[in-house]
């Protein structure tokens, strides 16, 4: 059965939906990409480690819920639906499931990433601030994992994960030969008319 966690403005992450509209920002930096410390690889290690540094980053956002009150078993496909304002149309998308344990130690589970282009945001709407928003949907790497009972769920938002993936320079220009790097700046968006969320494949026991 899916379970809907919803973000929540100040970094919470809870399956109700929050009842004010709200939104967190970051700026990403192309000339200084967000980078990729652990993850899924093509040599098939899990690439599973401590998200701290990661974390501490002011072009990452990070999203945690409650400590649970029972083991929570994800099982299968899980994908999220971000509505994202961006003063770059072209611009990425990259968001991790992490298991936070009691002692706050944050490790990677799974991830996925999503690259935005004018060709797929024709749907989105003006914002006064001179950005686009879109909803964004992000599918992640398939998992089976059971997140244990007073652990948290954590969902990190960022624009890149360099070098897996190729940072994108937001000019538009061909990624390997790109000259102009263009600061985007950021807004998740989050509330009744903007229901950000990431979508679990829930075990029922």
């Amino acid at each position: 059965m899916d379970r809907t966690y919803y973000l929540h403005a100040g970094g919470g992450l809870a399956s109700s939906a929050p009842a004010l509209e709200s939104k967190s920002t970051f700026d990403y930096d192309p000339a200084q990409p967000t980078p990729s410390l652990h993850g899924a690889t093509i040599e098939g290690r899990s690439g599973s480690g401590d998200m701290a540094e990661l974390e501490r980053r002011s072009d990452v956002l990070i999203f945690s819920t409650e400590p649970l009150s029972a083991d929570v078993d994800v099982i299968g496909p899980i994908s999220a639906e971000i509505f994202l304002s961006s003063t770059t149309e072209n611009t990425d998308l990259y968001l991790c499931l992490c298991d936070v344990a009691p002692s706050s130690r944050s490790t990677n589970v799974c991830d996925g990433y999503s690259r935005l282009r004018p060709d797929l945001s024709v749907a989105g709407r003006a914002m006064a601030d001179g950005g686009r928003l879109r909803k964004v949907h992000v599918e992640f790497w398939p998992t089976a994992y059971r997140f244990r009972r007073g652990h948290r769920i954590r969902a990190i938002v960022a624009s890149g994960a360099h070098p897996r993936y190729a940072r994108n320079p937001g000019s538009g220009e061909p990624l390997g030969d790109a000259c102009t790097m263009v600061i985007a700046h950021q807004e998740i968006l989050h509330g009744p008319e903007h229901p950000s969320a990431i979508i679990l494949p829930v075990q029922q026991s």
